[in-house]
């Protein structure tokens, strides 16, 4: 049996010069490759950095599928599908969109990979795939440690991803981790974990978790583990880890260089409204945690969704000054994006307020950066001209080198300085590139995909 795993693309510029330059290995194909038996042949194609080779024969084409690379993982199912190639698809979005996503597929897979990816390749052997396979969500309880060859001879940033947890606690009304993981939070075994790292050679590494400390105590015990490893890493944190200065000792002494930190606003009414009450603990515009963060020399990349219904110019206005004030290395200033199943989408169906007939993701006119949704206090094409124009400023040449001096933080050291340079270079041109793109593919391989 031969399997044949894809990572899809986003999609494409009208000059068909778009490439992401700042791609990484995709955890869960070395997940997938580690689960299948050693009988199996398993060959993986990333879209991203290189062409599929859709003529070579295949068993099973298993395709990992988000929101925004729907439509190019449709199109790619169906070419394989017309050729008599059997397709499954998994991930978040056919997880939330099972019976869209049949109609590309002969497969959907619902859930979390560990639990019933074997039976999926004893199905595909016996002729006798699913339509539906429901997985239960949840790590691995075996030491499964993903099986990192797949990546052999592509190029990738020289950053290795591990994950220590999946899901979250937080009730965020935008957030399809929410939905997906239904609130619940689930962890690998801490020395399963360091058996991973241990196995491969990166000592530069990205935990691909949703919030690395939203267990304060399981982390103190993963931190510790991570000590004598002399590994530098970064994930995502939520902001009220510097309530805890033990964690935050750990945190650094084990090798964190920085934190993804969903700030989202800085104003309480809009905090409140998306239902990101963390955010609100003690809450003095983050000041007193950021200066707690900073002393700890800690890099800070801010996320942040504008769009919401207390959201105004002014609000942007005030997160981009926010951003500028506490220097942060990179900071996103994203339009509020409705992901189906979310508690954001159903209440902006519910007031007849989505735009592209309900499913931005699959429709022709929709570009990259674009409103999907009619918000309180902006136009949509007022909304996404803004946040554009955000990121503009906040990469201009001037901005970078101002917010470069910072001695605690981005002039730290001589590696610093190199991850603040290299970061801020990689953001600026993404910010420029990808805006406007086409979701989905004009063609692969010479063969037309033009749903």
């Amino acid at each position: 049996m031969k399997l044949t795993l894809i990572k899809p693309r986003l999609g494409h510029s009208e000059d068909g010069k778009y490439r992401d330059k700042a791609v990484m290995e995709p955890l869960v194909m070395a997940i997938l490759k580690a689960l299948t038996p050693d009988d199996v042949e398993v060959e993986f194609f990333d879209d991203r950095i290189e062409e599929i080779k859709i003529d070579e024969d295949s068993d099973l084409v298993a395709i990992t599928v988000e929101t925004f690379t729907a439509k190019r993982a449709y199109q790619i199912a169906s070419e394989y599908r017309k050729r008599d190639v059997k397709v499954i698809l998994g991930g978040y979005h056919p997880t939330h969109m099972p019976m869209e996503s049949i109609e590309y597929a002969d497969s959907v897979y619902i859930g979390d990979a560990e639990d019933k990816w074997l039976e999926v390749i004893e199905d595909v052997k016996k002729g006798k795939l699913k339509q539906f396979y429901h997985s239960k969500n949840g790590m691995s309880k075996d030491c499964l440690i993903p099986d990192r060859s797949i990546f052999k001879g592509k190029k990738y940033l020289p950053v290795g991803l591990v994950q220590f947890s999946r899901g979250c606690y937080f009730d965020c009304n935008f957030c399809s981790v929410s939905s997906f993981y239904n609130k619940k939070y689930h962890f690998k075994a801490i020395d399963h974990l360091i058996a991973e790292i241990e196995s491969q050679p990166k000592k530069l590494l990205l935990f691909a978790d949703d919030n690395v400390v939203m267990s304060h105590k399981l982390s103190k015990d993963l931190f510790r583990e991570l000590i004598p490893l002399k590994i530098k890493w970064a994930s995502e944190a939520d902001i009220n880890m510097a309530n805890d200065l033990e964690l935050m000792d750990l945190m650094k002494e084990s090798g964190c260089i920085g934190q993804l930190v969903g700030f989202e606003s800085v104003e309480e009414d809009s905090l409140r409204a998306m239902k990101k009450t963390p955010n609100l603990l003690k809450f003095d515009s983050y000041k007193e945690k950021l200066e707690i963060i900073k002393d700890y020399g800690l890099f800070i990349w801010g996320a942040f969704t504008i769009g919401h219904d207390f959201d105004t110019q002014r609000s942007l206005d005030s997160i981009l000054e926010f951003s500028r004030i506490h220097k942060f290395i990179l900071a996103d200033f994203n339009v509020l994006m409705p992901y189906p199943k979310t508690q954001l989408y159903n209440q902006l169906a519910k007031e007849n307020r989505l735009l592209y007939d309900g499913k931005w993701w699959l429709h022709p006119d929709y570009r990259f950066g674009k409103s999907t949704f009619i918000p309180a206090h902006f136009s949509p094409d007022e909304l996404a001209d803004a946040c554009y124009d955000a990121r503009l400023k906040y990469f201009t040449i001037g901005s970078i080198l101002k917010r470069a001096f910072d001695f605690k933080v981005n002039m730290r050291s001589l590696y610093s300085i190199g991850i603040y340079s290299l970061l801020n270079y990689l953001s600026y041109n993404d910010a420029i590139k990808k805006q406007d793109i086409i979701l989905g593919a004009p063609k692969v391989e010479g063969i037309s995909l033009n749903q």
